[in-house]
């Protein structure tokens, strides 16, 4: 077995992240990078010893990776912010990365490089990890309600499902052309459609009142969206609801205005859905299946 050290925010906040990773046999909450020996939670939390909130990764190598915890790591962190995570602010809430040996160095180094966040994450030697008081460990699972409470308060939830939308917009802008599954009347229906756009903080797509799709989808808003690009392919289950506002339809012509030739934001007939309670699996023959949701 082998491990993993990361200092990212409130480690309530990122053990689940890492738990359920496959071959993660253990994550534990506790402090690293001060000089105080066994330090106590109230004085770390009062930025009196240096160190900060960090999470304890016990592996098996031959399941999961440093790279792949790495990955894992920046994925649930914002690397734009220097002097905390979320609503946690202070020394003790900053991120990094502590390395064991010189390959976990340069990798680290590399992801900080390639992110382009040497100036907020750090990477730094291992030098020890004290274990946080047991009511820390595992909180997530001792109360659920406050955990999610805590986590959504923090606006981590916010955004990473921002991520994930923003993920999902990018492979279908860069597909081109995606094919969108409804149901008429129990027989599924698949047409090709080209339009995506980010409003107001949702995922739309655009189509015409007087075209079956939207009947469809009036009476049935769940639907299914598949795109391929190299090698990859995305599925993408969700309701579309219709938004009717005129800012939403002119944010999708602002962003297609070819489609101005058919469509004006008040013509009675453009219509735009927005995606609720959508999950995208995007998947290939060579690497393990990505879930998101948002």
């Amino acid at each position: 077995m082998k491990y993993a050290y990361f200092a990212g925010g409130c480690f309530w906040c990122i053990q689940p992240c890492f738990e359920q990773i496959d071959g993660v046999s253990s994550v534990t909450c506790g402090y690293s990078g001060g000089d105080e020996i066994s330090p106590r939670y109230e004085d770390v939390k009062a930025q009196k010893t240096g160190h900060r909130e960090t999470v304890k990764i016990e592996y098996d190598e031959s399941k999961t990776s440093f790279s792949s915890l790495l990955d894992v790591f920046f994925d649930n962190v914002d690397i734009s912010d220097g002097d905390g995570q979320f609503i946690d602010r202070g020394r003790s809430y900053t991120l990094a990365v502590y390395y064991t040996g010189g390959d976990e160095k340069k990798e680290a180094e590399a992801a900080v490089a390639a992110l382009g966040c040497r100036g907020t994450v750090a990477v730094e030697a291992f030098r020890a990890f004290y274990p946080a008081e047991e009511y820390h460990q595992d909180y997530y699972k001792k109360e659920p309600e406050k955990f999610v409470c805590e986590l959504d308060l923090s606006g981590r939830i916010k955004r990473k499902m921002r991520k994930n939308m923003q993920k999902v917009y990018d492979f279908l802008k860069s597909a081109g052309t995606y094919f969108l599954a409804t149901d008429d009347e129990g027989q599924p229906r698949v047409r090709p459609f080209g339009t995506v756009n980010i409003f107001d903080g949702k995922l739309y797509i655009q189509t015409g009142k007087k075209k079956d799709v939207s009947k469809q989808l009036h009476k049935n808003p769940k639907a299914e969206i598949c795109a391929f690009k190299d090698g990859r392919w995305l599925r993408l289950a969700c309701e579309l609801v219709e938004d009717e506002r005129v800012e939403a339809k002119k944010s999708m012509l602002d962003a297609y205005p070819d489609l101005r030739g058919m469509y004006d934001e008040n013509d009675g007939n453009t219509e735009v859905f927005y995606c609720k309670n959508a999950t995208a699996v995007f998947s290939s023959f060579t690497d393990a299946p990505e879930t998101v949701q948002f």
